[in-house]
């Protein structure tokens, strides 16, 4: 789809409407429910961009888009629950503009601004789908955002494991956040970008199941790395034995 960030509102705040019989149910329509405000204006305005020939219906909070091909659509390249959105996998393929767009999407609907005294603002955005959250880290990559990605703490009442990207913001990444409405109510911004990647070192293995002579590992101040969309960890070393603590065996390339 074109608007990002209508793309991005669904998976945070949306949901699809099924109809039929028991054994055979089809998706009807696609739902977004948003408190009525600025944020839900902006939906509006990035639907109509998208989808002019699909009026939506306003029903209380929600925002109601009866189409049988956009649920099917939205199901499909989406997900349906909350805990199983995500983007197709083909998104790192779209621009960076459409990036931000649906980044800034989710950010209005599942994000919240966190101030601190002595300390930039943060973004925290929560999801309980670990798919979208990952994917939400490597769209961060991609813009040079930097972000952290960690597991919340399990709620009783709560069906499924949550997770949180908190997201460190310079004032020039809103760049690529104009849609977004809360980004607008950040005070304080970061100062200092953290480099991607520190140094690349290069090392010879005795093949196993690798089919080059080399392999190489990529050390990075945060310990992780986007590579192809693959999230790594704990970069920087190679385990010497169980238990034994890491080595570094690899020759530095400058």
């Amino acid at each position: 789809p074109e608007n990002g960030y209508f793309v991005g509102a669904y998976l945070s705040e949306g949901s699809i409407r099924y109809k039929g019989t028991a054994n055979v149910k089809k998706p009807y329509a696609v739902v977004i429910t948003q408190n009525s405000g600025p944020i839900k204006d902006k939906i509006l305005e990035n639907l109509c961009q998208y989808r002019p020939e699909s009026p939506a219906t306003i029903r209380k909070k929600d925002i109601v888009i009866n189409s049988l091909a956009l649920g099917s659509d939205f199901e499909r390249l989406f997900g349906r629950y909350s805990y199983e959105k995500h983007l197709p996998e083909t998104f790192l393929q779209e621009s960076n503009s459409w990036l931000g767009d649906v980044l800034s999407g989710i950010i209005d609907g599942d994000g919240t601004i966190k101030r601190y005294k002595n300390a930039p603002d943060q973004v925290s955005i929560d999801t309980t789908s670990f798919y979208l959250a990952q994917q939400i880290s490597v769209i961060c990559s991609v813009l040079g955002i930097r972000s952290n990605l960690v597991q919340t703490t399990k709620k009783k009442i709560a069906k499924h494991q949550g997770f949180r990207v908190t997201l460190t913001l310079l004032e020039e990444d809103t760049k690529y956040l104009k849609k977004s409405v809360k980004i607008a109510k950040i005070k304080k911004w970061s100062t200092k970008r953290i480099d991607k990647t520190t140094y690349i070192g290069k090392a010879k293995v005795t093949p196993t199941f690798y089919t080059e002579e080399y392999v190489y590992d990529a050390t990075t101040e945060s310990g992780t790395l986007y590579a192809s969309g693959i999230f790594q960890h704990n970069t920087g070393g190679v385990a010497a034995s169980r238990g034994g603590g890491s080595v570094d065996k690899f020759d530095r390339l400058d």
